[in-house]
């Protein structure tokens, strides 16, 4: 997506570093974006930010049932003048897309278009088309490709596509079958659209797209010397899919908390555990061979989880904890200087991301991302926003102008919560692109070169060459 097919459409690409939403509808209007390439859990940030930009909008939403694209986009004008006229799809994938999302975006007026992939296959297997959307679906398989399921409704690829050989052992192995067993179930309907319906292994992926095996969350969790047993399983979360953890200890109920900091000491940051549950009972549930019913486990923790309040109105009475709530979407629970932000606040390395963009926003600092990733407890960030290492920046560094506007505004307070102020656009006013390189005559000399002269050299060069694993015997 970022470096081959902005080329063949003449677009250009824009990478965002930040996930805090205002700025990045700012960055979509100002530098006329046209589509916007993201996993769920950054699109559910921004259905966030417009919720509670535009009072009323869920309610709206809710009415504006069989109209058309026209009457949608001028029904909800003041939403695509926040992001701009250009601006009209969004590209999901690395992760399952709620139905509740995806039916937000579409009903806004936006073509919200999903796909699915693997590595192994060149990316893209499936994808909806754009002006025929299957709602809830991941599209139709692309030319080139060959997509039938199981007995146990298993997505197989066969294809030119498909890697037909693995890196194991320091050698390329090759595969022991034409079709490739992606590990992810779905079903297919009358019209060849699938629909994904979980995972055949144990792995859970993210809102974020990242893969986390339950295996090592529980091995980590086993270190502790207060549990007897646990089990990580995926629950539904106002954030996206979250492995939560369901323990059998031999403590109190309170120290789950510090049972989770202490196995997070040994994980990766995107395989921080940020919930744990105490089993009910003496033991957990097994089949008569001696396997573990973690779809049992997975029933009662969801929920559970699903009882919890979620975050309500914000009052402005702690800015610090609304800021905390509005990316968690839940309550905070504990809000002692103690409570520690991933396992008491529920905050994973993409929440933490995007409260450094916020607090910046909200309260007018410079904040490091040293000094945030050093912030583990909800009073080392009280302590951070008053420090003088994060010293307020200057006016006009606080609250960049807008664009022509030459005056500055005074550097907001925490109390004041302003609306974050406008940027820049990344290119200069005054530099424009050359427009010779979409030129006719130049497209075709690409075009040549590719099939003629670029491909026929790749297929030369990097062609693999397998060699047998088999070592001779001698007699």
């Amino acid at each position: 997506m970022g470096l081959w097919i902005p080329p063949i459409l003449a677009a250009e690409l824009h990478l965002e570093s930040q996930l805090e939403p205002a700025r990045l509808l700012d960055r979509i209007r100002l530098n006329r974006i046209s589509v916007l390439v993201a996993v769920p859990r950054t699109l559910d940030l921004l259905r966030s930010h417009l919720l509670n930009r535009f009072p009323g909008l869920d309610t709206q939403l809710a009415a504006a049932t069989g109209l058309t694209i026209a009457r949608r986009i001028f029904r909800f004008r003041r939403v695509h003048r926040l992001t701009g006229w250009k601006f009209w799809a969004l590209i999901s994938g690395g992760a399952t897309l709620p139905p509740d999302l995806e039916l937000f975006w579409g009903r806004l007026g936006f073509a919200l278009i999903q796909g699915y992939g693997m590595t192994e296959t060149a990316a893209l297997i499936t994808l909806n088309h754009p002006f025929h959307l299957g709602r809830g679906t991941l599209g139709k398989p692309l030319p080139g490709r060959e997509v039938r399921l199981s007995p146990d409704g298993e997505i197989l690829v066969r294809g030119d596509v498909v890697s037909t050989a693995t890196w194991t052992n320091g050698r390329l192995q090759p595969s022991s079958s034409d079709w490739l067993a992606t590990g992810d179930l779905a079903t297919q309907d009358t019209s060849g659209d699938l629909r994904f319906t979980g995972r055949l292994g144990d792995a859970i992926v993210t809102s974020a797209g990242l893969n986390i095996h339950p295996s090592d969350l529980e091995a980590a969790l086993l270190q502790h010397p207060s549990v007897r047993a646990a089990a990580v399983i995926p629950c539904p979360t106002p954030t996206g899919p979250e492995p939560i953890a369901v323990l059998l200890t031999n403590t109190a109920d309170a120290d789950l908390g510090q049972i989770l900091h202490t196995a997070n000491q040994h994980l990766a940051p995107y395989q921080h555990l940020r919930r744990a549950l105490p089993w009910p009972e003496p033991s957990f549930p097994f089949t008569s061979t001696g396997k573990l019913l973690r779809r049992s486990i997975a029933e009662w923790a969801c929920q559970q989880i699903a009882s919890s309040p979620a975050a309500p109105t914000s009052t402005r009475t702690d800015p610090l904890l609304d800021a905390i709530a509005s990316i968690t979407r839940q309550t905070p629970s504990n809000t002692a200087d103690t409570a520690r932000l991933t396992e008491d606040l529920h905050l994973d390395s993409l929440g933490l991301v995007q409260l450094q963009s916020l607090l910046e926003q909200r309260f007018g600092l410079d904040l490091s991302d040293d000094q945030i990733a050093h912030a583990t407890t909800l009073g080392d960030l009280r302590t951070l926003l008053h420090t003088p290492a994060s010293s307020p920046v200057p006016a006009s560094a606080a609250v960049p102008p807008t664009i022509g506007d030459q005056t500055s505004a005074p550097r907001p307070t925490a109390t004041q919560q302003p609306q974050p102020a406008p940027i820049r656009p990344c290119i200069p006013q005054d530099h424009r692109y050359p427009l010779w390189p979409w030129l006719a005559p130049v497209n075709l000399l690409r075009v040549l070169f590719q099939d003629l002269i670029l491909l026929p050299l790749t297929h030369l060069l990097a062609a693999p060459r397998l060699q047998s694993s088999a070592q001779p015997t001698a007699k």
